[in-house]
């Protein structure tokens, strides 16, 4: 409220110090200048073919800026004041207000940086102080307009600087966010200094093809683990857990969805756990693939598995051939149903043996109880 106060008093003094000795006429201060009073009457937009073609692609970068700052600030204010805030229903005000706004030629609505901070730090803590603020800048249009026609505007630049410090304080956190985040460090800086240099269209292009990177990343060389038991039924990475003891059948968890980013790095650990060597003899039937007591069994922990791709289902298929051309079993636990019905649909719980076809459980998740079985 001080801060806000503040304000204001600079704004009447400086005002009046601006007009009364002419730093203008005398001294080339930049001021405001003559601000237009009164609204525009309503009409109808132009909906024209040429002017639609020109204005689309602006306006698509326009519609993705507005949304992007509107959120972000909202989830500001939300994570400093313990609330949470609703996306959708943020694209939709903006919808329902940049229609209506649309009849008055006005600019494209979206939020203010810096009124919205100087409001938050007026103490203002509900939709009140919006519609009171609307009727403000309602009465500085239609009525005190032209007594801003002296305000300096460096007065009025530092204004908005005093309101944004909070923001650029942020740039503090980033030697604690590089602890632990060193590709949100990356995408931070970048997008800071393209928009800095550039413009803040090519900076938000920035920051999200540079977010996609780090996610395409992230999946390509995801956490796999061998897991060791603990305690009966809870297994472990055996390198995070010291109690952690290796089972006799292999459980890997592979922490990220199967696609084809990095199927190859599930094979790759799997071959290298099992010790597989490449197989130069002819593919054996069905007969030769009985189970028998020399079979072993390896497990797939996949509960991190949201989603597999086409690829990924392929790889599991030639995977499990190749598993079991070398006599070993594999072992899908903790799958959920929807990726179940995924695999039953591509074929590869066909490709399992006949007693285990038998029993759709034993192909998702084995028994507890069971000598390879993980739950």
């Amino acid at each position: 409220m001080v801060l806000y106060m503040l304000s204001i008093f600079q704004l009447v003094v400086w005002t009046a110090i601006s007009a009364i000795a002419n730093l203008h006429g005398r001294f080339g201060v930049e001021i405001v200048g003559e601000v237009p009073i009164g609204l525009p009457p309503p009409r109808v937009p132009l909906f024209e073919g040429v002017l639609i073609k020109k204005l689309i692609v602006p306006a698509i970068s326009i519609a993705v800026v507005a949304y992007a700052v509107t959120v972000s600030m909202g989830k500001l204010f939300a994570r400093k004041h313990k609330y949470r805030i609703d996306p959708d229903q943020e694209i939709f005000a903006l919808g329902i207000s940049g229609t209506i706004s649309s009849f008055f030629s006005v600019f494209p609505t979206s939020t203010s940086l810096s009124r919205s901070l100087v409001n938050e730090g007026a103490g203002a803590r509900t939709q009140v102080s919006g519609l009171v603020a609307s009727c403000v800048i309602l009465c500085v249009i239609l009525l005190i307009a032209p007594l801003l026609n002296s305000l300096p505007m460096c007065v009025l630049n530092s204004i908005v600087v005093v309101a944004l410090s909070s923001l650029l304080t942020k740039v503090t956190e980033l030697r604690y966010l590089w602890r632990f985040s060193k590709p949100d460090v990356i995408v931070w800086v970048s997008t800071a200094l393209v928009t800095i240099f550039w413009d803040i269209i090519e900076g938000l292009a920035t920051g999200m093809v540079l977010a996609l990177i780090s996610v395409v990343v992230h999946t390509q060389r995801p956490n796999v683990s061998l897991l060791g038991e603990v305690v009966r039924s809870d297994f472990r990475g055996i390198y995070n857990y010291t109690r952690a003891k290796r089972t006799e059948t292999p459980i890997l968890r592979f922490d990220a969805p199967v696609i084809f980013t990095n199927v190859q790095v599930l094979k790759e650990y799997i071959r290298k756990t099992i010790k597989l060597e490449p197989d130069s003899n002819e593919k054996k039937n069905d007969e030769s693939m009985a189970m028998g007591p020399n079979w072993k069994a390896i497990i797939l922990d996949c509960r991190a598995w949201t989603y597999t791709d086409a690829m990924g289902v392929e790889a599991m298929k030639e995977l499990n051939d190749e598993l079991r051309s070398k006599q070993v079993f594999l072992i899908l636990a903790n799958m959920k149903s929807c990726l179940r019905l995924q695999y039953a649909y591509a074929g590869l719980y066909r490709t399992f043996p006949a007693r285990i076809r038998t029993n759709s459980e034993a192909f998702f998740k084995a028994d507890k109880d069971d000598l390879v079985g993980v739950k």
